[in-house]
């Protein structure tokens, strides 16, 4: 239900899931890139892909261009929280 993904999002950083691939369905990193702007167009927290040995392993592109558009759609390290100093990513 969207309204309930929503409303959580408003309360709590929501990331979402994205499909990276699984047998036999491999899923191209054009696919990849315009869900991943579509979960940052809708403002959300981030994403997450499922599966990790799709990412690499099981696509029709070769593993350097893949590499090359998450590097693309990542420039940056993101900033995890730090449960010593509490949980706000400090800069």
């Amino acid at each position: 239900d969207h309204s309930t993904l929503q409303a959580s999002k408003n309360h709590i950083p929501t990331a979402i899931g994205i499909l990276s691939g699984i047998k036999p369905r491999k899923i191209p990193i054009k696919e990849i890139q315009k869900q991943v702007q579509i979960v940052r167009d809708r403002g959300f927290a981030g994403v997450s892909f499922f599966f990790y040995e799709s990412l690499w392993n099981l696509a029709e592109e070769p593993v350097k261009e893949r590499q090359a558009a998450f590097k693309t759609m990542f420039p940056t390290t993101a900033q995890r929280p730090n449960l010593t100093n509490g949980w706000i990513a400090k800069e």
